[in-house]
């Protein structure tokens, strides 16, 4: 299955380096179990390394890391979309 998904290699390099690179394989192997189409997956991934940096630049252990820490990193990501949209809509 991962063999078919076409994946950006600067996207792949940088999740194998990144903390969460042991769960890679088994995050692509759920998505695909979960029935998300193949053009749908490298996007995922894309906020999967998205968390990484996150984790580094907030220096979490990731063996601490816990669904307190996973909903601070959503609402950051919230927050920011919620503030891209807001200057959309203020365009139009």
């Amino acid at each position: 299955m991962k063999n078919d998904i076409q994946l950006p290699k600067n996207n792949i390099k940088s999740l194998r380096a990144g903390p969460l690179s042991e769960y890679i394989d088994d995050f692509i192997l759920f998505l695909d179990e979960k029935g998300f189409s193949k053009k749908y997956i490298p996007r995922r991934l894309g906020l999967i390394n998205d968390l990484g940096k996150w984790i580094i630049d907030n220096n979490i252990n990731i063996k601490e890391f816990n669904k307190k820490l996973i909903n601070e990193f959503i609402n950051k990501k919230k927050v920011v979309l919620l503030l891209w949209i807001n200057t959309l809509t203020e365009q139009h």
